[in-house]
C-alpha cells in the first residue's frame, strides 16, 4: 500500500459474477480474471514478444511487469503508442451507441459513423485505409487529426480506376434548346475514363434539348460561346430570366467546328430524354459540432441536427446498371458510391458523396449550404468540383477586385489577413516552386556543397547551395527541380544561397532530387491536393516556435507510390504530381 504507483496498491485480479450468465459458458464459472491479470498471462502463454499498448495504459505497465515476474512468465517487451483522434469525431463505443439508440444515425454502418463499416459505406477503400495507417506510424504524440488527409489518400486510390458520368439538379436544371440539334435523340459510346480505356465505354445521349446546372446557366450571357463537354461548342443566342433574375431557359445553336480551347466555360449536361436515371445524391456533415470534445460535454448539446442533405438529380441512362458499392465520379460534382440501386424499377439510385480530401469540402455546412437551408428553408448548394477535370471546367474568373476581397476573406478565416497571421502549420505559407538548374559547380571551400544557378522564371537566376555532392552526380543536377523559394538568404562559406532544392531521403540514407513532371512550367508554384494555397510569406520566419517550415516538415514525405505529399496529399503542378523513386521518404 506504500507504492507510489497507485495501480499496485491492493490490485483486483478476479471479480465474481453470479447474477448474469456468461454468453458462452453460462454459469459454469463464478470468477473471471480482470484485464490487469489476464493480459500478461495470455500474452505469455500465446508467445507474444512485444505487446502494443496505447499510452493510457502507461500507469498500468508496472502491474503488467509485476504479474509477469510473480507468475515466473517470460519477459514481454511493452511498446506504447497514442490513439489516433479525429476532429469532430466521437470514438467512444458507449457514446456512439447513444447515437444509434436515439436515431441520430441509422445504425453502426451509417456513413457518418467512424466505424469501418461506416467509412466503407461512404466510399473508403481498404487500400486507402492501409496507406493512411502506414503513413502515420506508431507515435506517442497525441494528435487531433482532420479527416481530409485520409480522404485525400483515398481519392488517389479511386480516381484512376472509377468511371465518369454526368448528372444535373432535377428540380432546378435549366433547359437549353438547340435549334439545330438532332431531330431525334440518339446515343453514342464514349470512354468511361479519359485515361483508363480498360474501364470500357458509357452511353451518352444527344438531343435537341439538354439540361444544365442552374449555377452554370446563371453565369452565361446572350451571344456567348460555351463548350458542352463530350459534344462540342455551342453559341447561346438567348437567355430567358424571370422577374427575380433566375434563368428559366436558354436557346442557341451548335458550333461543333469551334475551338474548345477558346471558350471560358466548359459545362456538363444531360440530354432531356426519358431514359435518364433518377438519382438521390446524399451528402453528410459531421454528427457533432465541436472539433474536440471535453469530458463535461453533454451529447445533446453538441449534436448537429443538419448532418444529412439530399438532392434529387437526373443522370446518364447507364447509371441504372450500377451495383451497390460501385464507385464513380459525377463530372464537376465529385466522387460517389452507390448506396442503393433502382429496385424495384422506378425507384431512384441513391449515391453517397465520397469526400475528396479538400479541406474546404470536409464540412458541408461551411461550403455548400446557405443560412436559410440550415434554418429549414432553401436548397442545399452543390459543389462543382471534385475531379481532375475541375481545372478545365472552371468558370470565368471573378474581377480582380472581387478576387482580392475573396482572398482576404479566406485568409482572415484561416487566422489573419497577412500570411504571418495565419497558423504556423499552414503549409501554404511556404513558396514551393518549379525551377531548372542551369549551372552547377563544386563549392571551393566546402566538400559537401554544390553551388547552383537556378531559373525560377524571375528574369534572373538565383544562386543556391545544396549539400548533395555525396549523393547526386554533377551531370544529374542539370535538370528541373523543386525549390523552396522564400527562405531568407544566407552566406555559406562565401556563397550566397537564396533558397533550398528539395530532395527525398530514404530510410537507408539515399538522397535524390524531387522530380517535376516533364510539362511543369519553370516558376509555377506547387500546389497541394485538397489544400487552399493562399499567399506565401515573403520570407519565412526561422525562430523556434514561429517557423512554418519546422512546423510542417515532418509531414512532408513521399508516399508508398513515390509521390511527394504533405500529410498524404499529393504535391501537384499543372502537368501532374511531383514524384521521385524513393517511397516513404522524408522531404527536406
Amino acid at each position: 500500500m506504500q507504492e507510489k504507483n497507485k495501480c499496485l496498491r491492493d490490485p483486483v485480479f478476479f471479480r465474481c459474477k453470479v447474477d448474469t450468465p456468461h454468453h458462452k459458458t453460462g454459469t459454469k464459472y463464478k470468477a473471471y480474471p480482470t484485464y490487469d491479470f489476464a493480459c500478461p498471462c495470455v500474452d505469455s502463454i500465446e508467445g507474444v514478444t512485444h505487446a502494443l499498448r496505447t499510452i493510457e495504459y502507461k500507469d498500468r505497465d508496472a502491474m503488467y511487469e509485476w504479474v509477469t515476474k510473480k507468475t515466473k512468465s517470460r519477459h514481454i517487451e511493452l511498446v506504447e503508442f497514442s490513439k489516433t483522434q479525429f476532429a469532430y469525431t466521437i470514438l467512444s463505443k458507449r457514446k456512439l451507441q447513444i447515437f444509434v439508440d436515439d436515431g441520430v444515425v441509422t445504425g453502426w454502418d451509417d456513413p457518418r459513423m467512424p466505424t469501418v463499416q461506416g467509412v466503407m459505406r461512404r466510399g473508403m477503400t481498404v487500400e486507402g485505409l492501409l496507406d493512411f495507417v502506414m503513413t502515420q506510424g506508431a507515435s506517442k504524440s497525441t494528435n487531433l487529426m482532420e479527416w481530409d488527409k485520409i480522404w485525400a489518400i483515398n481519392k488517389q486510390k479511386i480516381d484512376p480506376i472509377i468511371p465518369r458520368y454526368a448528372a444535373v439538379d432535377k428540380a432546378n436544371s435549366v433547359k437549353f434548346t438547340l435549334t439545330d440539334g438532332p431531330a431525334e435523340p440518339f446515343g453514342t459510346l464514349h470512354a468511361k475514363h479519359p485515361k483508363n480505356p480498360d474501364l470500357g465505354e458509357r452511353l451518352i445521349m444527344f438531343a435537341k434539348e439538354v439540361l444544365l446546372e442552374p449555377e452554370d446557366a446563371a453565369d452565361i450571357s446572350d451571344g456567348e460561346e460555351i463548350t458542352l463537354l463530350h459534344w462540342g461548342n455551342a453559341i447561346v443566342d438567348k437567355v430567358t430570366k424571370d422577374k427575380s433574375g433566375k434563368v428559366t431557359g436558354m436557346t442557341g445553336h451548335l458550333n461543333l467546328k469551334g475551338e474548345v480551347k477558346s471558350t471560358k466555360k466548359k459545362v456538363h449536361w444531360v440530354a432531356s430524354v426519358p431514359q435518364n436515371t433518377e438519382l438521390v445524391l446524399q451528402e453528410f456533415d459531421h454528427v457533432v459540432t465541436k472539433p474536440k470534445l471535453e469530458d463535461d460535454d453533454e451529447l445533446k448539446d453538441i449534436i448537429n441536427p443538419n448532418s444529412k442533405f439530399e438532392t434529387k438529380a437526373l443522370g446518364d441512362p447507364l447509371l441504372k446498371t450500377l451495383k451497390k458499392g460501385d464507385k464513380l465520379q459525377l463530372e464537376r460534382r465529385g466522387y460517389y458510391i452507390v448506396d442503393s440501386i433502382a429496385f424495384p424499377p422506378g425507384e431512384p439510385v441513391i449515391l453517397v458523396k465520397i469526400p475528396d480530401g479538400k479541406a474546404s469540402n470536409m464540412s458541408i455546412i461551411a461550403t455548400k449550404v446557405d443560412a436559410k437551408a440550415l434554418q429549414g428553408g432553401g436548397d442545399s448548394k452543390k459543389e462543382k468540383g471534385g475531379g481532375k477535370e475541375k481545372g478545365k471546367d472552371a468558370k470565368a474568373e471573378p474581377a480582380k477586385d472581387e478576387g482580392k476581397k475573396e482572398g482576404k476573406a479566406k485568409a482572415k478565416a484561416k487566422g489573419g489577413d497577412k500570411p504571418a497571421d495565419r497558423p504556423v502549420e499552414d503549409i501554404s505559407r511556404l513558396d514551393i516552386r518549379i525551377g531548372e538548374i542551369k549551372k552547377v559547380w563544386e563549392h571551393p571551400e566546402a566538400d559537401k556543397l554544390y553551388c547552383e544557378e537556378i531559373d525560377l522564371g524571375e528574369g534572373q537566376h538565383r544562386t543556391i547551395a545544396s549539400g548533395l555532392r555525396d549523393h547526386v552526380k554533377k551531370d544529374d543536377m542539370l535538370t528541373k527541380c523543386v525549390v523552396l523559394a522564400n527562405l531568407k538568404p544566407r552566406t555559406m562559406k562565401g556563397f550566397v544561397s537564396q533558397g533550398m532544392v528539395l530532395c527525398a531521403t530514404s530510410k537507408d540514407g539515399k538522397v535524390e532530387l524531387l522530380k517535376p513532371p516533364a510539362g511543369a512550367k519553370v516558376g509555377e508554384r506547387v500546389t497541394i491536393e485538397g489544400i487552399e494555397m493562399l499567399d506565401a510569406d515573403e520570407k519565412l520566419n526561422e525562430k523556434s516556435g514561429k517557423a512554418p517550415l519546422e512546423a510542417v516538415k515532418a509531414d512532408m514525405r513521399t508516399t508508398a507510390k513515390c509521390t511527394a505529399s504533405y500529410k498524404g496529399a499529393a504535391w501537384l503542378t499543372g502537368a501532374g504530381p511531383i514524384t521521385c523513386t524513393t517511397s516513404d521518404g522524408q522531404i527536406s
